[in-house]
């Protein structure tokens, strides 16, 4: 399976950007790349969009030919997939010991405040699905429990 963790947000661009390193490199014509950009936004007719670009480590776009670029959608999870790439969670031990998923709480409840009720337990399915998926967890260089 071809998987893809997320890295960082990028403040500067003028939507919700971020950046994505890929388990393998992806073939874009004569050139591969392992970063992207997933860029979600409006466009200026007011529809929402979603786009991918090849980029470097540091979130600069290496070539602004769009990768995929999905209508009526805003979900940066489906532009990876349709690339053939699925977004895992990362846990990191931060410098205060505690452990860090690369899913943002903000971002869950920024969707938690735009859905349904159907939403929300699509929501669930979903963190539950990714939750068991991770396997060990390495804390203070030792193998921790199965989540």
């Amino acid at each position: 399976m071809k998987t893809t963790k997320f890295i960082q947000r990028l403040r500067a661009w003028n939507g919700d950007a971020r950046l994505y390193e890929l388990s393998e490199p992806l073939r874009i014509n004569s050139s591969t790349t392992t970063f992207i950009v997933v860029f979600a936004a409006e466009n200026r007719k007011r529809k929402k969009i979603v786009r991918v670009f090849a980029s470097n480590e540091d979130g600069t776009v290496r070539n602004w030919t769009v990768l995929v670029e999905l209508q009526n959608e805003q979900v940066h999870e489906k532009a990876l997939s349709s690339l053939g790439f699925e977004l895992v969670p990362v846990l990191q031990k931060t410098t205060d010991g505690k452990i860090r998923s690369s899913f943002l709480v903000e971002e869950i409840f920024d969707y938690v405040n735009k859905c349904s009720i159907h939403g929300l337990v699509d929501l669930h399915n979903q963190i539950f699905d990714r939750h068991i998926r991770v396997e060990q967890v390495v804390i203070d260089g030792n193998e921790g429990s199965q989540l």
